[in-house]
């Protein structure tokens, strides 16, 4: 997978949603530039519309995209950091660093019933464990980060559309090194439909309202373990 080289940091700063130029935001540069300022106007009195992914075929602790596969999630983009580095191989197979854009958001899980997350799958084997922590659903998760290709394109995605927030169903790739994507409520990777893609988004509308409107309440999270 090829990443994009160093670029300045867009969006809003750490921990506020960015807002889309119609709700007093700035865009997100086409191409390098300075910080967006935000202010000005006041934001919607209602929520708007919900983005939908446009794939048709944070918090200290948070699920990752591993764990939502199958499930309906709202993104709410903060920024991308552009500058974050990863681990890779040079040409001659010396370890690097390598650009790796870190995405932050806010996530908010609409359906699957009860989550689990927590786990730890480093690959130092004396380091990894099971699942730490459930939480009913839908639930919402703030500061989010990921830099997993998939997860930081549908937010810059969703930045560049204009929309503060965006719908789908989180699937694994079959194919390269099978990433996490955003596809949409109604229609799965492969173009399949999704018989219940309209129950989905309804179901995601009606949570997305309640969080605009700041009614809704996310359970809290219990832990499975002691300790690890």
């Amino acid at each position: 997978m090829t990443y994009p080289q160093q670029q300045p940091q867009y969006g809003a700063p750490q921990g506020t949603p960015w807002m889309p130029p119609q709700y007093g935001g700035a865009p997100a540069p086409q191409q390098p530039a300075q910080p967006p300022q935000f202010g000005g106007q006041m934001p919607p009195t209602a929520a708007p519309k919900l983005g939908e992914s446009g794939k048709g075929g944070g918090g200290a602790q948070a699920p990752a995209p591993r764990h939502l596969i199958g499930r309906t999630v709202i993104i709410e983009p903060i920024r991308i950091d552009e500058t974050t580095m990863a681990d890779g191989k040079g040409p001659n197979g010396e370890n690097i660093k390598v650009p790796r854009p870190t995405a932050y958001y806010n996530l908010t899980v609409v359906d699957g019933g009860p989550l689990q997350f927590g786990d730890n799958k480093d690959h130092d084997i004396s380091k990894q464990h099971g699942m730490t922590m459930e939480i009913s659903t839908p639930c919402r998760f703030t500061n989010v980060q990921s830099d997993r290709f998939g997860i930081v394109n549908e937010v810059r995605d969703t930045m560049a559309r204009g929309e503060m927030a965006s719908v789908g169903v989180i699937q694994q790739g079959t194919k390269g090194n099978r990433p996490f994507l955003m596809t949409k409520c109604g229609r799965d990777l492969d173009g399949n439909e999704r018989p219940d893609g309209a129950q989905r988004f309804e179901a995601a509308t009606q949570v997305w309202n309640a969080v605009f409107a700041k009614t809704f309440v996310s359970p809290e999270p219990r832990s499975l373990v002691e300790s690890y």
